[in-house]
């Protein structure tokens, strides 16, 4: 290591270290990195910092505004670090969790096959209820960055945000310890106060089931322009049943993303990523829009998202 970093690293606020611990609320498929020979399997599920990193790389794209790939890139990497001449090299932030043993076992992935009696899909995942001690260090002597900007971005993650397979259907939700909202009123104004720290503007309809950002731009890529809760229910299973039968339900309408190579020769995700979170007493589908130009180009996409929406118990008054 060179001697001015490693002098620099020595001194005592050189690094800021945050703690933090979150809960798994939907089983988690996320899968190991065990080579042949390894006592671990690659299909195993375990939780690893490399995927929380793609989330946080993922949803930080997904509320930036700049309008170029250039610009995009070259904000990215004063955040994370990059390989690129003058990106300056090794990333700020260094993520770390209390390595311990959790427990797995073989989930659904399709649960809504159960309800129409056809086989479905199980991996191995991490079971639901346990949690995971995070650490963050940002190295404040290569960071334009404050620790704050990084602690946001982290909360944002911990409020609408999944890992693993399925993640955008509920799978792999995570909430932080911290977070412990009575209605879905103190959950839209926390998410609300969330994004003003990001420099995005947003603001709040149908009693807290509608988060809408107002300074939203439609770009070539996918960017947050809104959140919606749906209905609660006693029992996660029941969400992901929903989420599986919406989705299930438009299958063959490229309006939410196609898994098929479309007139531009390629696949898109869908625009709509549900997550869970507890709310009070019960779970809560919480879904993310991501609109780009290619949402606009699909003629059936508004028809399709209202229809979805509904079939996750939002009021999707004024959005017709």
């Amino acid at each position: 290591m060179d001697k001015a970093l490693l002098d620099e690293l020595m001194k005592p606020s050189a690094i800021a270290k945050r703690d933090y611990r979150f809960e798994i609320l939907t089983p988690m498929v996320v899968h190991g990195a065990g080579q042949r020979g390894d006592q671990r399997s690659s299909s195993e599920s375990e939780f690893r910092i490399s995927s929380l990193r793609g989330v946080l790389h993922y949803w930080w794209r997904a509320i930036r505004m700049e309008q170029t790939r250039k610009e995009l890139l070259k904000e990215e990497q004063s955040y994370f670090g990059g390989t690129d001449e003058g990106s300056g090299g090794k990333s700020p932030v260094r993520f770390s969790w209390e390595s311990q043993k959790l427990n797995v076992h073989h989930s659904e992935l399709l649960p809504h096959r159960k309800l129409q009696k056809k086989n479905g899909n199980k991996k191995q995942a991490l079971n639901p209820g346990q949690q995971v001690n995070l650490r963050s260090e940002i190295r404040k002597t290569s960071s334009k960055n404050s620790e704050d900007d990084y602690h946001h971005m982290l909360e944002l993650v911990f409020m609408i945000a999944s890992m693993g397979q399925r993640s955008r259907r509920g799978f792999g939700a995570i909430q932080w310890t911290e977070h412990h909202f009575r209605t879905t009123a103190d959950y839209a104004e926390h998410l609300k106060s969330v994004l003003l720290k990001l420099d995005r503007q947003a603001e709040i309809k149908c009693g807290g089931q509608q988060i809408i950002l107002t300074d939203a731009l439609q770009l070539e890529r996918p960017t947050l322009s809104a959140v919606w809760i749906g209905e609660g229910e006693r029992e996660y299973i029941t969400v992901l049943e929903k989420f599986g039968l919406a989705s299930h339900e438009r299958r063959g309408d490229p309006g939410l993303g196609s898994i098929k190579s479309g007139k531009a020769g390629k696949r898109w995700a869908s625009p709509l990523w549900g997550t869970v979170r507890r709310i009070g007493d019960q779970y809560y589908p919480v879904i993310s829009e991501l609109q780009s130009k290619e949402t606009s180009r699909e003629k059936s996409y508004v028809v399709q998202r209202n229809q979805f929406l509904k079939h996750m118990g939002v009021n999707i008054v004024g959005q017709d």
